[in-house]
């Protein structure tokens, strides 16, 4: 991903881990975007880690964006397709979890986030297996 993105002036990427955010060289933003990450932490306890140390590098009232969270059902559909083509490719990666609609925003306020709805934008839909969030930081 970090090879094929397309940088602007200002964006930063880093390569690191989301539960490891406090030892990487990061400097605070008001706005923070994970898309087609969280279903790569397997446990409440990594997703629990990767929202404080968002909460970390965002000042008050900045927010916090969380795209393309596949629910249960459509992350068990990935796993069985994209497992085997890894596993026909010798591949042992580790492809985490779904998340139940809501658990998230629960591990999210746990972190001192507020869930914020999100404006439909035209020509936008929400996807039954997918979810987007955001959140602002309170306090």
């Amino acid at each position: 991903a970090l090879t094929n993105a397309n940088v602007r002036d200002n964006v930063t990427l880093i390569r690191g881990s989301m539960t490891a955010l406090h030892t990487l060289p990061l400097k605070p933003a008001q706005h923070v975007l994970a898309y087609n990450a969280f279903q790569y932490l397997s446990s409440d306890d990594e997703a629990l880690a990767a929202f404080r140390g968002i909460h970390a590098l965002i000042p008050a009232g900045g927010c916090f964006y969380i795209g393309a969270v596949l629910d249960q059902k459509a992350f068990g559909e990935f796993i069985r397709t994209w497992g085997l083509t890894l596993q026909e490719h010798n591949i042992n990666d580790r492809l985490g979890r779904g998340w139940c609609p809501g658990h998230l925003c629960k591990l999210a306020e746990k972190a001192g986030f507020q869930p914020s709805p999100l404006p439909l934008l035209p020509r936008s839909l929400q996807l039954l297996h997918r979810f987007d969030y955001l959140f602002k930081k309170v306090g």
